[in-house]
């Protein structure tokens, strides 16, 4: 009998509302033995839900600090209490249930929150269970069809190589710096090909900022263009092929059949690992997978709410914890 509290206060104050749909419906698909906390109140369970992850500046906060942000509902409040929870869960030994924006997004055309992605204990492949276990295949069927989404043949064409840039202060670089990784990786490529070079910034960051740390990018400038398209499919669509440290936009790049490099020197935390390149100096003879097994997998971890209402998600969840004891 799995016991499980959902965390409503994870998320922004100004943004509970919009996210509580979905964990109104955890709480609900896992009674009677579930708890919606509304305060900032932890206690150990089998099961926490909590809404996203932790940012870098969060984890680089002492313990004292995370706490006494918590308890004076300083600025940030709201993620440190999510490092509280994961924290203090996973050093017990039990579990946490983390959510977060789906891959198939830009496909949304305004249908906010359509699918969101889950995983448990951990927020990449090599650390999370994304419920895979078990491909099936209707989930892709499912998916394709609410997001009119198909896979792309791969493109043999293209004049660009599009350098897609992660979130500032986000986890997934772990620590590196994004401008220093971005002109590193300009070097590199010029080692290998001569094509233009657009650089695509994370629409987290603050164009003007991101503007002047480019400019100030040491011999970087040659044919090296910043996108001020508003759409990724527009990038893509002149494309060569891509190149992340380990980003989602690289499995949009393979859905819309650009081939994607993934340069983390641990490239399995990418979920774009499996038909991904991963060494750039075949940047002008890519290798061009088939993804079908790839996309069908990645669905598996795609959940909308009245799959949460039906109880497919709870079902998945217990499933994994039966078999671990």
């Amino acid at each position: 009998m799995t016991t499980t509290r959902v965390y409503l206060s994870t998320a922004k104050e100004d943004s509970i509302r919009r996210n509580y749909g979905y964990l109104n419906a955890i709480y609900k698909s896992m009674l009677p033995n579930s708890e919606l906390i509304k305060d900032f109140t932890y206690k150990s369970s089998d099961l926490a839900v909590i809404h996203a992850y932790v940012n870098e500046r969060i984890q680089r906060m002492t313990k004292e600090e995370v706490l006494e942000t918590i308890n004076s509902r300083g600025k940030g409040n709201f993620v440190c209490f999510r490092r509280l929870i994961i924290e203090n869960q996973l050093a017990n030994k039990k579990h946490v249930l983390f959510t977060d924006s789906n891959f198939f997004k830009y496909k949304e055309g305004g249908r906010k929150d359509l699918y969101l992605r889950y995983s448990l204990d951990g927020i990449d492949p090599t650390t999370g269970y994304y419920f895979d276990d078990e491909v099936d295949p209707l989930r892709w069927k499912q998916i394709s069809k609410d997001f009119n989404l198909s896979l792309k043949p791969w493109r043999k064409i293209g004049d660009k190589i599009l350098i897609l840039m992660q979130r500032p202060n986000g986890w997934s670089m772990f620590n590196q710096n994004a401008i220093e990784w971005c002109t590193n990786t300009i070097k590199e490529i010029r080692k290998h090909s001569d094509r233009d070079i657009i650089i695509r910034r994370h629409p987290r960051a603050k164009t003007k900022d991101f503007l002047e740390k480019f400019n100030r990018l040491p011999n970087c400038n040659k044919n090296v263009y910043i996108s001020s398209n508003k759409s990724i499919s527009e990038d893509l669509s002149e494309s060569w092929c891509t190149i992340t440290y380990n980003s989602s936009p690289g499995i949009i790049s393979a859905i819309e059949g650009v081939p994607t490099f993934v340069l983390d020197p641990i490239p399995k935390r990418s979920h774009a690992f499996d038909i991904a390149n991963l060494d750039i100096s075949h940047i002008e003879n890519p290798i061009m997978p088939d993804r079908q097994k790839w996309i069908e997998k990645i669905c598996m971890s795609h959940y909308k709410i009245t799959d949460i209402k039906s109880g497919i998600l709870k079902n998945n969840i217990e499933g994994y914890l039966k078999n671990e004891r």
